[in-house]
């Protein structure tokens, strides 16, 4: 008997341990309010996690993983809409669509009847455009960082394969670097959707995000994964 209750006094001691672990795991993670350039390490990444997702378990489902692309350039109609391969990055998208739109009928050197019938080229300036400008509106002291792969990531995700590169301290280098990723941002099958919030989560500081929402214990992404 007594052996019985020794046992469950240790079990007992083990989940408080690993609960006070946790917890100050998360209390280290909740503490973390810049994004450090350099390769994104393993507790930034924990932190942006617990942002996104409100615990440092969750991920992305396959919905999230793919690139900024646009309609074939065949189509008659909506040449210059970005394609939703599944539901979840929608939120993300729309923003940038919009974005994209207003460069495409107010941008420098506006063709007025391609607006809508962009080239492959204008669309790939569009974009870049439309990233670089939702960047620098975001920037509290505009110095922009963007997060990017060391090496392709296609079909899968590993946050520690980042690297936070900046801070960019005026548009047109930050246009530029942009203009030299964005191939890796408009991968069908790449992440560039995520390479993309990531590097809106760097240069919008973690605590300035968790002021914007109405609760700053909440989290940005639902358990729908939207």
């Amino acid at each position: 008997m007594s052996s019985q209750v020794e046992a469950f006094t240790l079990d007992q001691e083990e989940d408080v341990d690993q609960k006070e672990s946790v917890e100050s795991n998360l209390d280290a993670i909740r503490a973390i309010k810049d994004v450090p350039l350099g390769q994104l390490s393993t507790k930034t990444s924990d932190a942006i996690t617990f942002l996104l997702f409100g615990k440092i378990t969750r991920t992305f489902n396959e919905e999230w993983r793919q690139g900024f692309f646009f309609n074939a350039p065949d189509r008659d109609i909506l040449q210059y809409g970005l394609v939703q391969l599944k539901g979840g990055p929608c939120g993300v998208l729309a923003s940038v669509q919009g974005y994209i739109v207003k460069d495409l009928f107010y941008g420098s050197d506006v063709v007025e009847d391609q607006r809508l019938t962009p080239s492959i080229e204008r669309r790939k300036e569009a974009l870049v455009n439309a990233i670089t400008e939702i960047l620098w509106q975001s920037s509290p002291n505009h110095q922009c960082k963007l997060v990017l792969p060391k090496a392709p990531m296609i079909g899968k995700f590993t946050p520690t394969n980042l690297v936070v590169e900046g801070p960019f301290t005026d548009t047109k280098s930050l246009k530029d670097r942009l203009t030299q990723r964005v191939d890796d941002l408009m991968e069908q099958q790449g992440n560039g959707i995520l390479y993309f919030l990531y590097s809106l989560i760097a240069t919008r500081t973690i605590p300035r995000i968790r002021a914007d929402m109405d609760d700053e214990n909440g989290k940005l992404i639902g358990l729908h994964n939207y």
